[in-house]
This record gives structure tokens, C-alpha cells and sequence, in this order.
């Protein structure tokens, strides 16, 4: 690969492997020398060894056409991105600020909105977005953290400088294929390895398993914990497989999963109900899975209606506290009202809603 790269011009993109001047920059010079003494042939060689390591390793990734489901093999890059240590580590003080900057924002809105009563954020943009939830004003999860898991995408400008992209707080997907691409490089150029320092990833899974085993209402050295996920026609059903397999837990759909009359949630097994500790949630829309599970969960509104039939609650905790309304007052008048309009002193406890922000999800 003996290109001569003073005639390269990337225009107005930052490259981060070669500067302006077509020379090497500086955390890519090993990189840059390894790939100018391979010959056209030895590069072929490195692509296709590339594509039988994700063919045998099984990483695929699934997208929709006609109607139908395709795996496809994960595209793969064979010129890694190599950012300097000093450069990376601000990055990542940035990463962790912003991380707690994005907990504390939601904690606000669902407690004191001081962003809101100093004119900050305008109250109507989150108070009539549909994904506020209302069950969870007054709520303060564990650690003050409602993502534990947050998925920024950066990108440079044309002088090198990073800026977040968005930032994904529901279902943050990718690392898999992260951590396989780290195991896919290792093998087609291992030389890499021997001239730079590199930053492990192997600790992932581990940090992520004691992550969830954190938020385990029980306190017990091992927790029970679960991924769930919609199905293997998701497109990153890969990645739910791999998480759990790497963490030592269980990957479930919604029917493995039911709430028993102890109000507890359950994993059916064939050695019998296992109680879950925490359910790592991989599902988008969790209320549509729900609704259409006929064994297991229920839709947070399924469970107010029957609190209002069972008369735990009145009609009008049942409606303000509803996710639609309109729903939840339709089919109180289609079957009718309760003897009792409610019980005294008993209430919706706000702390039991279907998402709680702490890593756990409420399946009633």
C-alpha cells in the first residue's frame, strides 16, 4: 500500500490519519508505516480475513426490506481510528460530566423543574412531550441516576474538535460491535498491538453487570439479572445475545417474564419461577410490548384499571395518573363503576410505575 499522500486533500473534513500537508499525524504514524509496507495483495488478505472472523464470530446485524428480515455480516473497517491517550482522556472527563449533567436534568424536571421556573428550558416543550411521563414526578431513584447507560455520538469539525452528536438515554445500542471490532483488528493486524500502548475493553461486560447488580432491590452477591429483548427479528438482537452471554445472564422475550401475587417479578424456567432482581430493558417501545403480550406484562394503564376495578383507587387517581386518558376513561364507563369510589388512605404508589428510571421496568 505505497501511496504517496502529499497530493491527498481531505478538503474541508478533519482525516484523522493524514494532516493537510499529506504527512502522518502523530498518534498514526505506526499505523500509517504498517499499512505503506503491505503490498495490494497483503491488504486483500487482511480485508477477507476480516470478513471469515465476522462470518465465524456470527456478528450480523438485521435490516427490513420487502418485509422481510436479512441478517447481514457487519461491515467492517480494517483501518482502525487511533486517537492519542492526552486527547481521549479529555474526551472522557467531557463524556462523564455531560452523563451527569443529563441525570440531574431529569431529575429536575421530575422534581423541583428549577430549569423550567428559571425560564431555562420552556415548561411546554417537556410538559406536553409525549415521552414525559407524569407517574414519575416526585421520583428519586437510586443514586439520582435515571441513565445508566448513555450513548453519545461525537463527530469532529474541520479542525479536529469533538462535538456531541445526540445523545441516546433509552436504548443505547452499539458497544457490541465495538468490542468484536477490537477482537476482529487483534486478529487481522496484531502487529498494531505490539507498537502501541492501547486502552483495554475487555472489562466492559464486567463494569456493566456490576452496574445493573447496583440497582438490585435485594441485597445478595450475585442479583438475578435479565436482558430483554423483543425478539431475534430485532435488528440488534446480536447485541442482546452477546451482553448476555457476557455478563452470565439471562436473555429473555416478555412471555419468559410474569408478576405473581407478591407483586414481584418472575422468570419462568423449567426448574420453576425465579425471582428477577433487575431487568436490563433493550426494548423501544416497551408499552406496545406489553399490550400485546398475552401472558406475562401489562401496559401501565391495564394495571391502574385494575387497581380502579379492584377499588384500591378512585377514578380520578386512575385518570391522572394514566398514560392515555382517554383509554382509561373509556373503559371505566364501558364496565361500569366499582362499589366505592375509593378507599380510604390508600393511594398509587408514584415509585411503581412502569419505567422507573433506574434500570428497572415495571411489568404488572
Amino acid at each position: 500500500m505505497n501511496k504517496g499522500w502529499k497530493s491527498y486533500n481531505s478538503g474541508s473534513f478533519f482525516d484523522e490519519l493524514i494532516t493537510p500537508a499529506g504527512k502522518p499525524r502523530m498518534a498514526a504514524r505506526h499505523l500509517v508505516n504498517l499499512l505503506q509496507n503491505l503490498s495490494p495483495k497483503e491488504v486483500a488478505n487482511c480485508r477477507s480475513a476480516a470478513e471469515l472472523a465476522i462470518r465465524d464470530m456470527g456478528i450480523s446485524f438485521t435490516i427490513y426490506s420487502e418485509g422481510k428480515n436479512i441478517d447481514r455480516a457487519w461491515p467492517f473497517d480494517i483501518i482502525p481510528r487511533v486517537i492519542q491517550a492526552k486527547e481521549w482522556n479529555k474526551v472522557q472527563l467531557g463524556l462523564a460530566q455531560r452523563s451527569r449533567a443529563l441525570n440531574c436534568f431529569i431529575d429536575d424536571i421530575y422534581n423541583k423543574q428549577k430549569i423550567l421556573a428559571d425560564g431555562i428550558v420552556p415548561p411546554d416543550i417537556v410538559l406536553d412531550s409525549g415521552d414525559y411521563r407524569p407517574q414519575c414526578a416526585g421520583v428519586s431513584p437510586r443514586y439520582g441516576a435515571w441513565a445508566h447507560i448513555c450513548d453519545s455520538d461525537l463527530v469532529r469539525d474541520k479542525n479536529g474538535k469533538f462535538y456531541v452528536l445526540e445523545d441516546n438515554l433509552r436504548v443505547p445500542s452499539g458497544v457490541s460491535y465495538m468490542l468484536e471490532n477490537r477482537e476482529i483488528t487483534k486478529r487481522v493486524l496484531p502487529e498494531l498491538f505490539e507498537n502501541y500502548s492501547i486502552l483495554p475493553l475487555d472489562d466492559y461486560p464486567s463494569r456493566l453487570h456490576s452496574t445493573l447488580a447496583s440497582l438490585s432491590p435485594r441485597d445478595q452477591s450475585r442479583p438475578c439479572i435479565v436482558v430483554l429483548t423483543p425478539g431475534i427479528y430485532n435488528s440488534a438482537y446480536f447485541e442482546h445475545a452477546f451482553l448476555a452471554q457476557s455478563m452470565g445472564a439471562e436473555l429473555v422475550e416478555g412471555n419468559d417474564l410474569f408478576v405473581s401475587d407478591d407483586d414481584i417479578v418472575y422468570m419462568r424456567t423449567v426448574d420453576g419461577p425465579i425471582q428477577v432482581d433487575v431487568v436490563y430493558r433493550r426494548i423501544d417501545e416497551i408499552r406496545e410490548a406489553m399490550a400485546n403480550n398475552e401472558t406475562g406484562c401489562r401496559t401501565f394503564d391495564q394495571s391502574l384499571l385494575e387497581l380502579y376495578h379492584g377499588k384500591m383507587i378512585s377514578k380520578e387517581e386512575a385518570l391522572a395518573n394514566a398514560d392515555s386518558r382517554t383509554n382509561v376513561e373509556v373503559d371505566i364507563r364501558l364496565h361500569g363503576k366499582p362499589d366505592g369510589s375509593s378507599l380510604d388512605g390508600v393511594g398509587l404508589a408514584y415509585g411503581e410505575v412502569e419505567n422507573q428510571g433506574n434500570g428497572l421496568e415495571r411489568f404488572k
